[in-house]
């Protein structure tokens, strides 16, 4: 026989054993885009969410905050959580440079805060690393963003 057709009869016979021995020895899982707990075990993540407001400049008053656990979001207006907070605000005209906006909105030295469970948002989170983000949108523009890695166990 020709070298050449027993290496084209052990080659494939070879192939096979090799990733039959790798199947074997190591056991692999599948894997993809959705991870499960083992444990099952989901929690409610909470966090306070801040709004800072400055006498110089006014947040206008179709503005949005968003609040994100990963992937999931949940958004409100920024005078709707003004409200909720219970607290004094100021409502008045006034500009945003950096967006070349001007008009009606929440302004002065205010510092206003909520609870993730105040906003309609699946907060239920396994353990591991989740990424907890706070934006304040106007348009198309992103007036802040704020964004934290929190474990839990």
């Amino acid at each position: 026989m020709d070298g050449k057709v027993i290496i084209s009869f052990i080659l494939p016979i070879v192939s096979i054993a090799f990733v039959f021995g790798f199947l074997v020895y190591t056991e692999p899982t599948i894997t993809g885009f959705s991870v499960v707990n083992g444990s099952g075990v989901l929690r409610d993540l909470d966090a306070r969410v801040t709004l800072e407001t400055s006498a110089g400049e006014v947040i206008p008053e179709n503005a949005y905050v968003v609040v994100k656990i990963d992937r999931k979001q949940a958004i409100m207006k920024v005078g709707d959580f003004i409200l909720k907070t219970g607290q004094v605000f100021n409502y008045t005209s006034g500009k945003l440079e950096s967006i070349s906006y001007e008009g009606l909105g929440f302004s002065g030295d205010f510092v206003y805060e909520l609870w993730l469970r105040d906003f309609n948002l699946d907060r239920r989170v396994t353990s591991g690393v989740h990424t907890v983000t706070m934006q304040i949108l106007y348009l198309q523009h992103v007036l802040l963003e704020k964004s934290e890695e929190v474990i839990v166990q």
